[in-house]
């Protein structure tokens, strides 16, 4: 049976749309999931939520995603502690910044405020306390005297988009794992500094 993927989306998802289109996912089965209304969708949607919310939210929530294999998440809720533990090991997040600094939303105007000079994305396991959970893959990218909230952004996706495909292949093919300690080891996975820290495998796609 096919390796099965849900992605949670509550934007357009690029990301998502990326992942799904990539040849070296063509294997996997996915179901991407909206909870609220889009005319302009980088992807299409295969099932709707109501929107968050609304009093059986996390009910169909878990529904969806107890019989997923991995279930990523591309939106900016909580997750409450049940669901968490309900899905532990395999309900993960792709956050736009370089946890544990810049939790949250409007991250990218928290980076350029903070005046660091490295950003990138955070892959992490998902727990109730916001942006906490063990970290699975970062991209780094430099950040620049002259950059904008949207230039940052648009930097951030030309590497995190094959990060986020990456990330699903190594789930997939079962070399992620989370240790009781709280440490995620990528078997065979290269830790030297790069553009993705573990280093990107596949070719850009």
């Amino acid at each position: 049976m096919a390796y099965s993927v849900v992605i949670f989306i509550s934007g357009r998802g690029s990301y998502a749309g990326h992942a799904v289109a990539s040849p070296a996912l063509r294997d996997l089965c996915f179901t991407v999931v909206a909870d609220r209304p889009q005319d302009d969708r980088a992807v299409r949607v295969d099932r709707t939520l109501p929107r968050h919310g609304t009093p059986d939210y996390w009910d169909r929530f878990r529904a969806i995603a107890s019989d997923a294999d991995l279930v990523m998440l591309n939106f900016n809720w909580i997750v409450p502690a049940e669901v968490c533990e309900t899905l532990r090991g395999k309900l993960i997040n792709q956050h736009p910044a370089l946890l544990p600094s810049f939790r949250g939303l409007f991250v990218q105007d928290a980076v350029l405020a903070g005046g660091v000079r490295v950003s990138g994305s955070t892959f992490h396991f998902v727990t109730p306390a916001l942006d906490e959970g063990p970290i699975i893959a970062q991209t780094l990218i430099p950040v620049r005297p002259d950059d904008t909230t949207a230039s940052l952004a648009e930097r951030n996706w030309g590497v995190t988009r094959h990060a986020y495909v990456q990330v699903l292949r190594w789930f997939a093919d079962g070399r992620v794992h989370l240790h009781g300690d709280g440490r995620v080891v990528v078997d065979g996975g290269c830790y030297d500094l790069a553009p993705c820290v573990p280093n990107l495998e596949l070719p850009e796609s």
